[in-house]
């Protein structure tokens, strides 16, 4: 075989390859900038639009080189100098401006290299032929630096090269290769180059006469065209690809025919739980968060995608760390009392307000026996449900009486005093920031918390929020995946709670066993059977989806808006045209409500026939059939559950969506 004097070879999709399509680089490093520069106002939400941005200038300055004479290359720094200023609302200095462009370039060199791989024949083709000199040459914005870089941390620590962008010529033009002759001084004959462009790489050079290959791998080409298909299909309707992503998924895990079908549940659901802790993990970055606290007992369900998230991550130290916290309204509420007064107990009673004295005392988890007396003396019947306790005249005498507040501020004195060492076991004491996530829906144990830890910021993220009823601590934020508008198609909580469930009881409070904290539980047999035949099914699913998920998300650098729309479809689908599976699980459930109501609830309904009856004869009757369903908590999962499949529609576009449906 003749030995050349120069053999060139070019780099993308010749040598490597990518797991995404090259633009998908460009999203990810404003993926990258959302997540680390916060305080940055963009002029868009859409970063597909501030994606265009970055094309346009990339443009604009290509065509610059081309009027001083050059080709029309551009280097990533100066287009990311420009697009920063061009993006940013606000008025960045030029130094920022600088160090920000510093660390762009050094996250999208990174995601090159977690994305790419070498070709798998390209080293055999390379070596098999006979060179005195070999060098890559590449059209590209970067220069050789970042593409050795990539090239070392595949094995190829001897290769060096030259891109467009360091001459300011390029191989589309031919320009390129003149330039190269010059600097390795041989002429068209004694060069040799291959490359997987057919004009770049093959056409212009071998007009100059240069000995030229076309490397063609098809399967690894037909790959490449998957992404490009892909890719244009994600910039105009990216919930399409998603759809197509979770069905290929699903295709993959359904493998086993045995499979729970809460299982398949799962699996096809999970986006909507990945893409929550998703949002959570980039506000904790936003916040500079280096943990985020997990709220029991949906939280051990969050912490566990948390950390699977963490587990394929290719960087797994750039994430915050996760960890839970083992609380609820019931340990936390009494603690965080700042005295015994009717005005302080309207936090409660403004949730509840008819209450029976005995529910008010679980709700502060102090035994009501040692007050007996105080009952006696006010004529309180403690099982009678109080119509706005607050206004009646027995509890405000009560709560008059300074050996009663007296005796309450000492047992919730004990109770502060063991949150409290249990949040110091946590490294959680008053002055530290804390980010703690939770499923919903006023955030009341993050305001317990705020008020135990007066001096601390508390940040609470949460799957969604309503409005809020008591006024809100001053050092407390809340954020949430799903906003208060959008919160329509969540009308009914408590399936989204039993999907994210834990099958350990709800935290009671808190114990010194042999002079160590014990936390203490409230644990019902028929709730933990629920989840051990239903549940834990739908959580494995929704985790192995997980584990496939998240590598094609972040090689793809899916944004966490994207994400957030198809979930939102998912989610509307999972409340309102719910499984037979998921249906048999909710009215199998006993619900903790020991928190104001003071009791298990059972979600068991009966087959209401004379009210179907009825339904079917006047219109009183439909209204009273539709009250019977809502106050179900889940009506489109009792229509499941009685086999009415049919009237879910009627009942979604007549009663659910009822406002969406009016403009129809």
């Amino acid at each position: 075989m003749d030995q050349y004097k120069l053999l060139t070879f070019d780099i993308w999709d010749t040598v490597l390859r990518r797991k995404s399509h090259p633009d998908e680089v460009k999203i990810s490093s404003i993926n990258y900038l959302r997540a680390n520069y916060p305080e940055l106002e963009l002029v868009d939400d859409n970063e597909i639009i501030l994606f265009r941005k970055r094309q346009r200038i990339e443009y604009e300055l290509g065509q610059l080189n081309v009027n001083n004479g050059l080709d029309d290359e551009y280097d990533i720094k100066d287009v990311l100098k420009k697009w920063l200023q061009e993006i940013s609302s606000s008025s960045i200095s030029d130094e920022d401006i600088e160090c920000i462009v510093d660390d762009l370039y050094c996250a999208e060199l990174q995601h090159e290299i977690d994305i790419t791989y070498l070709d798998p024949n390209i080293l055999n083709v390379l070596n098999s032929y006979s060179y005195k000199q070999r060098s890559f040459l590449s059209d590209f914005y970067a220069d050789s630096s970042f593409i050795i870089e990539i090239l070392r941390a595949k094995g190829l620590t001897e290769e060096n090269g030259i891109t467009s962008v360091e001459l300011g010529y390029n191989k589309r033009s031919s320009n390129l290769f003149k330039k190269i002759h010059e600097i390795h001084q041989v002429s068209p004959s004694e060069h040799f180059h291959l490359g997987d462009n057919k004009h770049s790489d093959v056409t212009q050079p071998s007009k100059l006469g240069i000995n030229v290959l076309h490397y063609f791998n098809e399967r690894e080409e037909g790959l490449r065209q998957e992404h490009n298909i892909r890719f244009e299909k994600r910039i105009n309707t990216p919930s399409s690809v998603l759809k197509e992503m979770s069905e290929s998924i699903s295709n993959e895990l359904y493998l086993n025919k045995f499979n729970h079908a809460c299982y398949n549940d799962g699996v096809k659901f999970s986006l909507i739980f990945l893409s929550f802790i998703l949002h959570v993990i980039e506000a904790a970055k936003q916040n500079k968060a280096k943990t985020v606290y997990y709220l029991t007992r949906e939280g051990v369900f969050f912490k566990k995608i948390h950390d699977v998230i963490s587990s394929v991550h290719p960087h797994a130290n750039v994430l915050p760390k996760s960890e839970l916290l083992e609380v609820s309204r019931l340990a936390t509420f009494s603690p965080s009392l700042r005295e015994v007064s009717i005005q302080e107990f309207m936090r409660i009673w403004n949730q509840y307000s008819i209450q029976s004295i005995s529910a008010l005392f679980k709700t502060l988890n102090v035994d009501l026996n040692k007050y007996g007396d105080f009952m006696m003396k006010y004529n309180l019947n403690v099982d009678e449900a109080i119509v706005y306790p607050w206004q009646n005249e027995s509890v405000i005498r009560l709560f008059t009486d300074s050996d009663f507040t007296t005796m309450l501020s000492n047992d919730i004195s004990l109770k502060r005093e063991l949150l409290t060492r249990y949040l110091k076991e946590h490294e959680i004491t008053n002055g530290t920031d804390v980010f703690m996530v939770d499923i919903g829906w006023r955030g009341t144990i993050q305001d317990n918390l705020a008020y135990l830890l007066d001096h601390s910021k508390v940040i609470g993220y949460y799957f969604g929020l309503y409005s809020f009823i008591n006024v809100q601590p001053d050092n407390t934020t809340k954020r949430s995946f799903i906003s208060q508008q959008e919160m329509n198609m969540i009308r009914h909580v408590a399936p989204l709670e039993m999907l994210c469930n834990a099958a350990m009881g709800s935290v009671k409070g808190y114990e010194v066993v042999s002079n160590n904290l014990k936390v203490c539980y409230d644990e019902s047999k028929k709730e933990n059977e629920v989840h051990e035949k239903y549940i834990s099914h739908f959580q494995k699913g929704v985790l192995d989806a997980c584990e496939r998920w998240y590598p094609l998300l972040y090689n793809q650098a899916w944004t966490t808006r994207e994400l957030k729309e198809y979930s939102k479809e998912l989610l509307r689908e999972l409340l309102t045209e719910p499984s037979n599976s998921l249906a048999n699980a909710f009215f199998n459930l006993a619900h903790n409500e020991t928190f104001g109501v003071g009791e298990f609830v059972e979600k068991k309904r009966s087959f209401p026939l004379k009210l179907a009856v009825k339904a079917v004869l006047s219109l009183e009757g439909k209204k009273q059939f539709v009250r019977y369903i809502e106050d179900s908590s889940w009506p489109q999962g009792l229509l499941t559950y009685f086999r009415l499949r049919p009237l879910i529609s009627i009942y979604n576009k007549k009663v659910y969506f009822k406002e969406e449906n009016k403009g129809e």
